[in-house]
């Protein structure tokens, strides 16, 4: 059996407009592309800092395929996301990177600059471990930040309240009802509020001092206050 570990970021062109709208409203900041890609990149390099998987970028919409490649920087295998919402979105993916080979799948989003490498590390012990884990990183917002499969699931997807605080309960019940082993890794956050932002710039943070270009910009438009 295969023992390729692919590690896979969801992420959308930081010049797509429709990401992080409710954060650039409160920011008062028209134009968000600057910070998007501050934050995509900076995830990137957590993503750089885990051995021993194989770089997936999965990314939307599907004329931003260029601008992702240039940023991906040839270091990852690139792949459209498809889906109408997150849940199919997830679903296709962890379909098509099983039936590519792989042997385990763990994707995160592309907002987690801070993001200590090793709490992914931590959770691809997991899937190389056990026989058919579920791997969740709960997110402090009720949703979680990554997840990791050895068998595909498409069922933990289906019926989840999207973008609540409900995703993580509703996930939970649905991997219960399927008698599915669940385990976790240590929470974190992702970058979707204000507060989130200033927590870029606290120096008890060991990973907000490696998010160097969110930093430079959280620093530069809104500073501690």
């Amino acid at each position: 059996m295969s023992d390729r570990v692919a590690l896979a970021v969801m992420a959308r062109a930081p010049s797509d407009a429709r990401g992080k709208t409710r954060l650039l409203k409160a920011l008062g900041v028209d134009d968000g592309t600057d910070l998007r890609r501050a934050i995509l990149l900076d995830t990137l390099d957590v993503v750089q800092r885990v051995p021993g998987a194989e770089r997936v970028l999965l990314f939307a919409p599907e004329t931003g395929g260029a601008e992702i490649a240039e940023l991906a920087g040839g270091t990852y295998r690139l792949l459209p996301q498809r889906g109408a919402d997150l849940g199919e979105r997830l679903e296709h993916t962890f379909a098509d990177l099983f039936a590519l080979g792989y042997s385990a799948v763990t994707i995160i989003g592309s907002d987690l600059p801070t993001l200590p490498a090793e709490h992914i590390e931590r959770g691809l012990a997991v899937l190389r471990g056990e026989a058919d884990p579920i791997v969740l990183g709960p997110s402090v917002d009720g949703g979680y930040y990554l997840v990791g499969l050895r068998t595909n699931h498409p069922e933990i997807f289906r019926g989840i309240p999207w973008s609540t605080a409900g995703v993580l309960a509703a996930t939970l019940s649905a991997a219960e009802a399927h008698r599915l082993s669940v385990t976790f890794i240590p929470p974190w956050y992702d970058i979707d509020s204000m507060d989130d932002l200033r927590r870029v710039l606290e120096p008890s943070i060991e990973g907000a001092r490696r998010a160097c270009r969110t930093h430079a910009w959280v620093a530069a438009r809104i500073g501690s206050d």
